[in-house]
């Protein structure tokens, strides 16, 4: 399965394609407070994550193990 869909908002799994806009979020002084140990050097840096994410996924035994992009408008959601 690559995407379920319900309402407004889609599920998929992260993709290489994401590193920039991980990058850009990992910026933003909310997520460096909250989560300070995905604030990431550069979009390279952003990228190699991401390929570690898509590994783990790629060994996940069931759906639930999954680590999903949570998707609305074309831009990730986030926590406030």
């Amino acid at each position: 399965m690559t995407s379920r869909a319900s309402c407004n908002v889609t599920l998929r799994r992260f993709v290489a394609e994401d590193a920039a806009r991980i990058f850009a979020l990992s910026q933003e002084p909310g997520y460096r407070e909250w989560l300070p140990s995905q604030v990431y050097a550069d979009e390279a840096a952003a990228r190699a994550a991401l390929e570690f994410l898509k590994e783990r996924n790629d060994k996940a035994a069931a759906v639930r193990d999954l680590l999903w992009a949570l998707m609305t408008s074309a831009e990730f959601l986030t926590m406030p």
